[in-house]
């Protein structure tokens, strides 16, 4: 059996990872209206905010490409 690693704890809904050329893993946090990335180096760190709700993200050629549901997520509603 595999053993699991903790990583990061207390995201705000992550969605739509992709993985960034430099080797980074970027992904959205709806609740905080941000794109964040993650690495071994440096942990988890904020990318970009994005405000709204973003629910997925698609690293391309010239940046982060982000969809955005609105300002709510169910019962949620963003600042």
């Amino acid at each position: 059996m595999s053993e699991v690693e903790v990583l990061v704890e207390g995201l705000g809904c992550p969605e739509g990872p992709d993985l960034l050329s430099d080797g980074r893993l970027v992904f959205v946090e709806t609740f905080r209206c941000r794109v964040s990335a993650w690495d071994p180096d440096n942990g988890l760190r904020t990318y970009a905010k994005v405000g709204g709700a973003p629910n997925a993200c698609l690293a391309g050629l010239d940046g982060v490409y982000v969809t955005q549901h609105g300002s709510s997520a169910g019962g949620w509603r963003s600042p």
